[in-house]
């Protein structure tokens, strides 16, 4: 084999090179619409962490960079918070009754 010059990379080498880094590219492109689609299709974030072994905050990013959630994920959580807010606001008004009886009911102090 003849010697390369110094520095140079054989084309042999180059090409693998070049090949090696065009399929991490598309590995990377296909975990990112993967990890979208799983969080679309109801999935959740610290499930998907523990299932890549990727940090909550890159699936959070990479889902909102793919529009996640969608529309229909808002709506329902949306939805969700709503029933929680009146179910809190039944309570707390349930709340405020009986302590105004039980004062009510008290006995004065002396």
């Amino acid at each position: 084999m003849t010697p390369q010059k110094r520095g140079l990379i054989p084309d042999p080498e180059r090409a693998r090179i070049l090949a090696a880094m065009r399929a991490r590219d598309n590995a990377d492109a296909e975990l990112r619409a993967a990890v979208v689609a799983g969080l679309l299709a109801g999935g959740s974030v610290r499930e998907m962490a523990a299932l890549t072994g990727m940090s909550t905050n890159t699936i959070q990013r990479w889902g909102r960079e793919g529009g996640w959630p969608s529309a229909a994920q808002k709506a329902a959580r949306a939805a969700v918070r709503a029933e929680n807010d009146e179910w809190n606001a039944r309570l707390d008004a349930a709340t405020r009754a009986l302590e105004h009886l039980d004062a009510e009911q008290s006995p004065p102090h002396h």
